[in-house]
């Protein structure tokens, strides 16, 4: 099989059927491909829409929840292919995308991991490629610095700011999502890493690292460790100039996580920043300093 693509579900009900419709009305035409979902112990009806009305959806069931990363590992050992297209249940396909990303990487075989352009609902741009996290980074992003940069990015008379803010790697991923013209996409383009959401991952690469996700992260920051992992292996990391998919992220309709989520979202990065800085050094401090300081803007007091 060319191409599995896999959903990992959780008490989606509300999202499958405009999920699975999408991918069903943009089925990949010039390669091979298989759909499967992992339902992570829904309590909803979930499994119930897709038994009734996807008959062509292979339905694994797990008895627990795995989380996100496990989650498709389960579906990868589940259903190999050359690629894994790994779709969030918020997400919603459009035109030939994955015909168009099969295609790239056909040609480009360096490319280890690809991740889609996203869009939100209205179709303005959703940053989904990134700088690698560090102290600075977030930061930044502490200061609301991203909406600043949104804010430059879209100014017509702010044209050489932008020019100066290309030359820094945090900076350039966001510019070429938002500054539209300015930053024409390339039919792809190497970045640090890509947001799971829309991601294709090669099965080579998943050989060579010996599986896909770290299982020790359930929710959040599993997507960067595997382009780290990757890239250090030699492979390359892209965001590919496709048609976007279109994807609601949210954490709700307020725009703050659930004190569950939340919970879990800080627990992950807490296994990412142990991996990924040196212990006792002053940027793994820092991290864990900023990680606190998040867990308290997102109401977790431990």
């Amino acid at each position: 099989m060319d191409l599995t693509i896999i959903i990992v579900t959780y008490n989606s009900a509300g999202l499958m059927r405009n999920c699975l419709e999408s991918l069903r009305r943009h089925w990949p035409q010039r390669y091979g491909a298989q759909l499967v979902v992992v339902d992570n112990a829904s309590q909803d009806d979930t499994a119930a829409i897709i038994l009734a009305e996807f008959p062509e959806v292979r339905l694994l069931r797990s008895p627990e929840n795995l989380g996100f990363g496990r989650g498709n590992n389960l579906g990868m050992q589940a259903a190999p292919a050359r690629y894994y297209y790994l779709h969030n249940p918020d997400a919603r396909l459009q035109g030939g995308s994955l015909d168009e990303a099969l295609d790239i990487l056909e040609a480009q075989p360096e490319i280890g991991i690809a991740g889609l352009p996203l869009v939100f609902p209205d179709l303005s741009p959703q940053t989904a490629a990134y700088a690698f996290t560090g102290p600075l980074k977030w930061v930044l992003q502490g200061l609301a610095v991203p909406r600043l940069a949104r804010a430059v990015a879209v100014s017509q008379r702010l044209g050489w700011l932008r020019a100066g803010l290309r030359r820094l790697p945090m900076a350039r991923s966001f510019l070429q999502t938002h500054a539209g013209g300015d930053f024409p996409m390339p039919q792809s383009r190497e970045v640090d890493w890509v947001c799971g959401a829309a991601l294709i991952l090669r099965e080579a690469v998943r050989a060579d690292l010996g599986g896909g996700f770290d299982p020790a992260m359930f929710l959040y920051g599993e997507d960067e460790d595997l382009c780290i992992k990757a890239r250090k292996s030699g492979w390359g990391v892209a965001q590919l100039g496709v048609t976007p998919v279109i994807h609601e992220f949210g954490w709700g309709s307020g725009g703050k996580p659930s004190l569950g989520v939340a919970r879990l979202k800080a627990e992950s990065l807490k296994v990412f920043i142990n991996k990924r800085f040196r212990r006792g050094s002053p940027r793994w401090a820092a991290m864990r300093a900023l990680l606190w300081l998040k867990k308290r803007s997102w109401g977790v007091k431990d």
